[in-house]
């Protein structure tokens, strides 16, 4: 291979590698760019990888410029990015942003800077900037209106450095217990000034407005002078334009989930809304939202006009003040979850939480011996090894003892149905009578592939055997899901594939299990599957058969954001402490959600891993370059949350017989979807804190409300954190790979985890 071409050609040259080019990249869970379709591209980037210099050139470069940076800086004439609008209610916390563009010529320093925060022309607290230069605070509003909100980047001496451009600022709506409406900003500019009418009759009757933006840039300024022209109340002007976002749309149409998602927010936040204005092709987007009656213009000047119809619905408000302001502590995970996602809380469960692989593996192999009538499985991968043998042969035991087996597995990372490919597994259960096997969402040679059909995967992982116990699982059908770190010898030799990850399941039993059913059970009817009769084997009475309180979470693809949503109202209501264990490029709001749980005194403790394992003395073990690179790109996510205040581990495994690697101890990559709150609430599934997970892919979670179930389960995390190794900006572990870090999550290609 040439060596005189310039680093940026061949830096070109490895993300051509990366994303694949010309062919369809595998972009998986665990495998970030992994292995093509039609094979090579790990190859591709090792060729390019083994080119004397690249990477360690390519990070020379980057030290350079930040030196040269810091050398010879000078200020810029605008140094942040607009103020967004924002909406709360009095007496509940409400969120203030902004976003550092730029302080100084020649690279961006945009980490932990202090930014002051004003509502009013009053001071109201200070804030520090992530590595994206975002900063946020927590703000109690006191004080009904629309107030103008300020920022001034300041030094820690006070002094001011740059304050906002005028115009640059957002307001901040603080509404009162009276009913909210939201309207759709697009009416103002698409309807004439005259059937806007009903509007302004709605303000007439004691309704607040809000107005919510769904165009692609920011509106702002233009939608104020509409109001102002049409005598129309001010109000927030909640925006969504592409910059704000954190991942790329790839030109999907996200309108209805933003608009869904923006409500629901509002409501937990407290903000007593009620009433959605929006044009015929909108409604579906809020109507769904239960509490929340839409309708267009001609819909509400009816409400307006027939005796007592508004009051119906502007009653709710009390109502809906009276659950907001009683709610006592016990109840906040509740209501918020309630609020927040399509989901119902279900009682008399049994729920047991499994962090340890082996026993994992020896419960599902347990529950699907013990069937009598079905097991149904998904997964997103089902992968040629020791632990989809030993479940294969077992499924194939209990079908030819006349147990209906039906299998899913994601056509993309399994193989199945994939441009003509079939996985093995797979192959050697399709012939099995009474076993069926579905591939999600095939791909074939006729399909038109591009990133969104990609990124639109099937990501669940369940087990449910004769509609009675369930398995809701971040597990594929995998040995480093499966074996635990007592069963793989683990020598400084071992390479990455072979070791153990971390994971977790939840295992129930009782009433909620039905939700997973149905949910199994549509998913098979989408992708083609033969009817199944739901007579009692497969949708059983289910009586009470424990004291937890659990509810499914499902995150349908592109059609809601519930898995997001839980996690933010989880987060959100947390008053003591949060425990997260996760290993994936944390959503931007998301970490926004996280960082203001910690500003308001909440501990939060992140668990996280290693993309390629880590040795005791923080080398690696031999592993892929792609997956080292994903492990710069993802630690990189957690520099903003470190400096936030919340403390991150990297899991540690030592004193185990078979791992005699240098220093005796292994960090090994975590694939566990945790997040618990305070010791009584509780998140287990398939979704992670990413991008894909929150947007794009499939996912199902369980949450669970039980204080002994919760508790078991942080009592072990906890000694995972006890024996793992803490993340210390400070520390030479940190620093030495700080410059990876940055280039590392510049040149991750966008389409991956957006």
């Amino acid at each position: 291979m040439s060596t005189d071409r310039s680093l940026a050609e061949r830096i070109s040259d490895a993300l051509r590698a990366l994303t694949g080019d010309s062919i369809v990249a595998r972009l998986g869970e665990g495998e970030p760019a992994g292995t093509s379709v039609g094979g090579g591209i790990v190859d591709e980037v090792a060729a390019i990888a083994s080119e004397p210099g690249l990477f360690e050139d390519a990070v020379r470069k980057v030290a350079e410029s930040l030196e040269h940076w810091r050398s010879g800086r000078s200020p810029l004439p605008i140094v942040q990015e607009t103020g967004r609008d924002r909406i709360g209610a009095v007496g509940h916390e409400v969120d203030l942003a902004v976003k550092i563009e730029a302080l100084y010529r020649g690279g961006p320093e945009l980490t932990d800077r202090v930014v002051r925060f004003a509502v009013a022309g009053a001071v109201v607290g200070e804030a520090r900037t992530d590595e994206r230069g975002l900063a946020h605070l927590g703000f109690l509003p006191t004080v009904a209106g629309l107030h103008p909100v300020t920022y001034e980047v300041v030094t820690d001496k006070g002094r001011v450095l740059r304050s906002l451009e005028e115009g640059g600022h957002g307001h901040l709506q603080v509404v009162t217990s009276e009913p909210v409406a939201v309207v759709d900003a697009a009416l103002l500019v698409d309807a004439p000034g005259e059937t806007l009418e009903p509007l302004r009759a709605l303000a007439q009757r004691g309704w607040q407005l809000c107005y919510v933006d769904f165009d692609p840039s920011d509106r702002s300024a233009a939608l104020r002078a509409i109001l102002e022209r049409e005598q129309l109340p001010p109000g927030a002007m909640l925006v969504h334009p592409t910059v704000d976002l954190g991942f790329k749309t790839l030109q999907v149409d996200f309108t209805p989930i933003f608009a869904s998602s923006t409500v629901r927010r509002m409501r937990m936040q407290g903000v007593p809304a009620l009433l959605a204005v929006a044009s015929e092709a909108r409604l579906p987007a809020f109507a769904p939202i239960e509490g929340v009656v839409a309708v267009h213009l001609a819909g509400l000047a009816e409400l307006l006009g027939e005796p007592g119809a508004l009051d119906v619905v502007s009653g709710r408000a009390l109502e809906f003040v009276k659950r907001r302001d009683s709610a006592d502590l016990a109840d906040r995970f509740t209501r918020s979850l309630d609020l927040m996602t399509a989901s119902r809380l279900v009682a008399g469960n049994e729920v047991r939480a499994e962090l340890d692989n082996r026993q994992a593996r020896e419960a599902v192999f347990a529950a699907i011996e013990r069937a009598e009538h079905s097991v149904h499985a998904q997964f997103y991968m089902l992968k040629e090894g020791r632990f989809a043998e030993q479940l294969a042969a077992r499924l194939v035991v209990q079908a030819r003892r006349g147990v209906r087996v039906r299998l899913v597995v994601d056509a993309l990372y399994s193989g199945q149905e994939l441009l003509g490919l079939t996985n093995p597994v797979a192959k050697s259960l399709a012939g099995e009578p009474n076993v069926e096997v579905l591939a999600s969402d095939p791909i074939s040679f006729s399909d038109r592939v591009d990133a969104v059909r990609l990124k639109q995967r099937d990501h669940r992982k369940l087990v449910i055997v004769d509609g009675s116990v369930a398995f809701v699982s971040g597990r594929n059908a995998g040995d480093e899901y499966y074996e635990s770190f007592d069963e793989v010898p683990i020598l400084d030799a071992t390479p990455n594939e072979r070791i153990p990850w971390l994971d977790a399941h939840f295992e129930v039993k009782g009433p909620v299990v039905a939700d997973l059913q149905r949910v199994f059970l549509e998913n098979w009817r989408r992708n083609g599957g033969a009817e199944i009769a739901a007579d009692s084997t497969v949708l059983p009475v289910l009586e009470p058969v424990g004291s937890s309180r659990a509810r499914m979470i499902h995150h349908d693809g592109l059609a809601d954001v519930n898995a997001l949503l839980s996690y933010e109202a989880i987060i959100h209501e947390a008053r003591h402490h949060v425990l997260i264990v996760n290993d994936f490029p944390v959503l931007a709001s998301l970490a926004a959600t996280i960082l203001r749980a910690a500003q308001r005194g909440v501990w939060v403790e992140f668990l996280t891993g290693c993309a390629v394992a880590r040795r005791a003395d923080g080398t690696f073990f031999k592993g892929p370059l792609h997956r080292e690179l994903f492990e710069y790109m993802t630690k990189r996510r957690f520099e903003g949350l470190l400096h936030g205040g919340v403390r991150v581990w990297e899991v540690q495994v030592s004193a185990r017989p078979y791992i005699v690697a240098r220093g005796g101890a292994v960090r090994p990559y975590v694939h566990a979807k945790i997040v618990t709150a305070d010791g009584e609430v509780a998140s287990v599934g398939s979704a992670n804190l990413d991008a894909t997970a929150s947007y794009w892919e499939r996912e199902v979670n369980l949450v669970v409300e039980d204080p002994v179930v919760v508790g078991d389960l942080e009592t072990r995390i906890r000694a995972l954190i006890q024996t793992g190794v803490p993340l210390d900006p400070e520390s030479d572990y940190w620093k030495r790979e700080a410059a990876r870090r940055a280039i590392t999550d510049t040149l991750w290609p966008d389409m991956v985890y957006s």
